[in-house]
């Protein structure tokens, strides 16, 4: 079952955000370390257009959690159920040595 799910999924059409953005960052070393490569069919700059060609159901998606949560609730997207394990990206906030950080 791994191997047929990882298959899929690496032979699959990608859609991720463009070179250089975070997301895409953490996009190819996951993508990388559990499938060796991936199809990557479209750049994009804007996680919307992602989300488009995904519910058209032209591509993979690889976006945060934050950025899919509100088509998840409403059921435009759903989320790949596979046997690989979850990708984690840690971020961190930084603000001015002399602001605080409001509510």
């Amino acid at each position: 079952m791994i191997a047929s799910v990882a298959a899929f999924e690496r032979d699959a059409e990608w859609a991720l955000r463009e070179s250089g953005s975070g997301t895409r960052e953490a996009a190819d070393r996951w993508l990388v370390e559990h499938l060796g490569h991936a199809n990557v069919a479209y750049e994009l700059g804007s996680p919307e257009t992602i989300k488009r060609l995904v519910v058209a159901g032209t591509a993979l998606g690889f976006l945060s959690r934050h950025a899919v949560a509100p088509a998840l609730a409403e059921g435009s997207l759903v989320e790949l159920k596979t046997r690989l394990p979850a990708a984690i990206r840690r971020l961190a906030i930084v603000l001015h040595r002399d602001k605080r950080l409001g509510a």
